[in-house]
């Protein structure tokens, strides 16, 4: 489709619940493409992204993902891998919350953007919370990498930068913590 296949997927509410990307693996817009992904909430749920990889768009993919609420929730990046676009591509990751959750940036290794990759990530809040951003080392940007990281507050959570000191960026990375 030219544009507005999927714009939009609102809230997915059940005990054990998963959204399967599986018959996007071939799809192919010029933009609009599922920009704006809203609230899971489930007891046992997951976004599976796996047919993500194949995917290209112009610009606005995944600009806008939502709150992720559950016991067990896990938003799994690992198709993201072979994403590329222009820019704008996971530039607002809101807020997650949850008992036991994790947001996996493993597939972040190869992605390139220009600029704004990941340029906003917003409170993590839980009893066990990790960021784990051990694949951000191999992360290139012209400018604007990370540059606004917000409050982590959580009983026992885990912020993994080690793998930031290989990181090269021109200016702006990691430009503000709170």
């Amino acid at each position: 489709a030219a544009e507005g296949l999927l714009s939009g997927v609102h809230a997915l509410v059940s005990d054990q619940a998963g959204f399967v990307g599986e018959s996007l693996a071939t799809l192919g817009a010029g933009k609009a493409l599922l920009p704006g992904v809203d609230a899971l909430v489930a007891g046992q749920g997951a976004f599976a992204g796996e047919a993500l990889p194949t995917l290209r768009a112009g610009e606005g993919l995944l600009a806008c993902m939502d709150v992720l609420v559950g016991d067990q929730v896990a938003l799994v990046a690992e198709s993201l891998a072979t994403l590329s676009a222009g820019k704008g591509l996971l530039t607002s990751v809101a807020v997650l919350v949850a008992d036991q959750a994790e947001f996996l940036g493993e597939a972040l290794t190869t992605l390139w953007a220009g600029e704004g990759l990941l340029a906003c990530m917003d409170v993590l809040v839980g009893d066990q919370v990790a960021l784990v951003a051990e694949s951000l080392a191999t992360l290139s940007a012209g400018k604007g990498l990370l540059t606004s990281v917000d409050a982590l507050v959580a009983d026992q959570a885990a912020f993994g930068g080690a793998s930031l000191v290989t990181l090269g960026a021109r200016k702006g990375l990691l430009a503000r913590v709170d």
